[in-house]
This record gives C-alpha cells, structure tokens and sequence, in this order.
C-alpha cells in the first residue's frame, strides 16, 4: 500500500485525503484553487487508476491504515478553506447588520 501511495503527486494525495474525508469535487476545487468540479474528477479518476480501486470506498477500504497521514497533509488546506468561509460569512453578516435589514426572528 505504501507503494500506492508513494505513486501518487502532492496534489493528488491532498485531492485524495480531501476526497476521502467526503468533501465534494466542487469543495475541493475551490480549496485548491484548481479550476472545476471536473478537474477534480479527473484527478480522482487518474488516483483511483493508480491505486487499482473502482470509487471513493474503496479507497477508503484500501487506505485505512493510512487516513490519519493523508488527512494531517490536507489539514492545512482545509484550515486555510473553512477560515475564508467563515470571513465571508462574517463579512455578509456585517454588511446585513450596517444596512438595518435585519429579518424578525418570531419566537414561540
């Protein structure tokens, strides 16, 4: 397995821990700044032929002895990921509060 691995480039073990840990091919895209949803495909297409393995699930199968790794290299990425979603969501909710236009929330 560990053969498998060592086949495989930087990005695609990131593409792969991050595919493995449920993200979509549009999720992934966007984190890695890597163009589409099917660029992602792709990748995972010419990962999943490096392993010899049909989908996700199998990889996973495959891999298990080897998701804390993966998952500690596509740390960084993901951090780096859900930070900037978080500064947008801030930033939304910052400019919905300057305007006023705040819904009424009805309590029970």
């Amino acid at each position: 397995m560990a053969d498998d691995l060592s086949r495989l480039t930087a990005l695609q073990r990131v593409v792969l821990a991050l595919t493995l840990l449920d993200l979509s091919a549009k999720e992934v895209a966007e984190m890695l700044r890597i163009g589409s949803a099917r660029t992602v495909e792709g990748h995972r297409t010419a990962i999943y032929r490096k392993l010899r393995v049909g989908d996700r699930e199998e990889a996973k199968r495959l891999l298990k002895d080897h998701l804390d790794e993966l998952a500690l290299e596509a740390l960084p990425k993901l951090i780096s990921y859900r930070e900037k979603q978080v500064a947008q969501a801030r930033k939304s909710l910052e400019a919905i509060m300057s305007k006023g236009d705040l819904p009424r929330i009805d309590r029970p």
